[in-house]
Parts: structure tokens; C-alpha cells; sequence
């Protein structure tokens, strides 16, 4: 009886043992790809703190601007490759990595493409210059006005998520609609040559 009651016993181990294999093999495979997660989100991290630092101490604003730049697609590289790192969920709900953040990065890249647009004038600059032009613009109805005209610029050169953001600074209803009709057709055309929409 003991002989039989020990085979049993051995044998409900041995079961036991096959149901939770499966589970301990994906643990253990699971550990290096998230390792390896964190690893490339921290190494384009770093890489990218570099050129923020090396923007600060640059003198040329064209130069500046690019390192700028540069950082920002290294941290949306993390965001985008790497979305279960820590760095990404971090990144993405805008908080501040020691004295980094996205929101602050895009915040140092207008500044910057305002110093560097009469160096270099191109649309990007130009209208990042028009953007912080316009919010100094005293009167509410003036400043709207503007950024209609903003908004079709951006959508008439394919700035379509740029387009959007001036959108979201608009006080009225009128306005935005305005706006967002200039994105559709200005937006299509760009895409579409010259084609028009139906």
C-alpha cells in the first residue's frame, strides 16, 4: 500500500511538473527580451541626453536645432521600438527623466528654430516662427486670425500633425472648424498631388 500510495505521489509531481513547464520556459525566454527592451531604450536615452547637452553648449543655432532634433526622434525611437520599457510609459505621459521630458524637448526646439530660421529659412522654421509670433499677439480675434492662416500653411505643405496642434490652440468653435476644413482639403491635395477632394 505504502509502495503504491509513493508511485501515485510520484506520479502527481511528475504531472504537475508538465503543466507548469510551459509556463517557467516562457518566463525564462521572457526575461532577456525584456532586459533587452530596457537595455536599447536606456542606451538611445543616453544618446540622446548627449545631444541635448551638446545643444546647450552649441553657438551655431542651425547646429543646435539639429542635435535638438536629433534627441527628440531617439526619444520617440523609444516610445515607438519600445513601448514596455520604462523610459517609454515615462516618456509618454510627459514626465520629466531628470531634466528631460518630450513636452520641455518640443518647447526647445521652437525656441531654437526661431534663432535658426534666418540662418537657414525653410518651412519648418518659418512656420514654427509664425506659431510663436502669433501667440503674442495680443488680441484674441487677431491671434485666431492668424492661426487660421498658420493652419493652412502647415496643411498646404503636408505639416498635417502641426496643422492640428496650432487646432488645439484655437478659443472658438468657428474657428476650429475653419481650421480643421483647411487641413482636409489642403491635406488631401498634398497627398494627392494635385488631385481635388470629391
Amino acid at each position: 500500500m505504502m509502495r503504491k500510495g509513493s508511485l501515485r505521489a510520484k506520479s502527481a509531481a511528475r504531472a504537475r511538473w508538465w503543466r507548469t513547464f510551459p509556463v517557467v520556459c516562457a518566463l525564462l525566454l521572457a526575461c532577456p527580451v525584456q532586459a533587452s527592451d530596457e537595455s536599447h531604450a536606456n542606451r538611445l536615452f543616453v544618446e540622446a541626453v548627449k545631444h541635448i547637452q551638446a545643444a546647450e553648449e552649441e553657438p551655431v543655432a542651425t547646429r543646435k536645432l539639429e542635435l535638438l532634433e536629433d534627441a527628440k526622434r531617439k526619444l520617440e525611437t523609444i516610445v515607438d521600438r519600445h513601448p514596455s520599457s520604462r523610459l517609454a510609459v515615462e516618456l509618454v505621459s510627459g514626465q520629466n527623466i531628470g531634466t528631460v521630458s518630450l513636452p520641455g524637448l518640443a518647447e526647445a526646439i521652437e525656441d531654437a528654430a526661431v534663432l535658426a530660421c534666418p540662418q537657414a529659412p525653410n518651412p519648418a522654421c518659418l512656420l514654427s516662427l509664425a506659431v510663436a509670433t502669433a501667440e503674442k499677439i495680443e488680441f484674441d480675434a487677431f491671434r485666431n486670425w492668424a492661426r487660421v492662416d498658420i493652419v493652412a500653411a502647415q496643411a498646404k505643405v503636408g505639416y498635417i500633425r502641426g496643422a492640428l496642434a496650432t487646432v488645439e490652440k484655437f478659443e472658438g468653435a468657428n474657428e476650429r472648424v475653419s481650421a480643421l476644413a483647411d487641413i482636409a482639403i489642403f491635406g488631401l491635395k498634398h497627398r494627392n498631388g494635385s488631385k481635388q477632394p470629391g
